[in-house]
């Protein structure tokens, strides 16, 4: 089961920037890793992370952290209902412990 709930961050106009700056950027991985689940039928975490780790931090200039949990969020939204391709908007959210909150 996942909770969500909706925070409003108090930060600077530089953070705020930042802050989407990356959420962009994990989105647009989100969309490469999704595009390699759907063609490959890869939807375990850790395979996935073994597979596409270096090539994500390379390509999209993550931390390793933010890799890691690009690939787990995609791998995890992949669960479940159905087997069709998932796409992320550039607003697309990140939980807060999988930012590190």
């Amino acid at each position: 089961m996942r909770l969500v709930t909706k925070i409003k961050l108090a930060c600077t106009f530089e953070e705020k920037t930042f802050l989407k700056a990356t959420l962009r950027t994990c989105a647009k991985a989100c969309e490469y890793i999704s595009s390699v689940v759907f063609l490959s039928n890869i939807t375990n975490k850790i395979d996935l992370q073994k597979l596409l780790y270096f090539e994500i931090r390379e390509a999209f200039g993550l931390s390793s952290q933010m890799a890691i949990l690009c690939v787990h969020k995609t791998a995890h939204d992949y669960h479940g209902k159905g087997f069709s391709q998932r796409h992320y908007l550039e607003k697309s959210s990140m939980g807060l412990l999988m930012i590190g909150f």
